[in-house]
């Protein structure tokens, strides 16, 4: 019989080297006055956008998988994605 593991047990084995820049921007303007459904509520692998007290997406880049998903899923393009500068970032480990 398999376990169900949540987001944070099944990252725990990943390491998060943090540059304190954001590589992901989300133009939360767009998101408050066009987009209804909120889809980076759920495609987020690392489970990073949330909606805050005043109902406006809010993101984290730490822990973020860097794979690309919020670029891509947003139906506004109100996503702009880069890849962590060069030694940071998510490094996978597996065990």
């Amino acid at each position: 019989m398999s376990l169900k593991l949540s987001i944070a047990e099944r990252l725990g084995k990943d390491v998060f080297e943090l540059s304190g820049q954001r590589h992901i921007l989300v133009d939360a303007r767009v998101c408050r006055e066009k987009c209804r459904e909120k889809p980076c509520l759920y495609f987020c692998p690392a489970d990073l956008f949330k909606l805050n007290a005043e109902g406006d997406i809010v993101h984290d880049c730490d822990g973020c998988l860097e794979c690309g998903t919020c670029r891509v899923g947003c139906p506004h393009e109100a996503v702009t994605w880069d890849y962590p500068e060069g030694g940071y970032g998510v490094s996978f480990r597996f065990g």
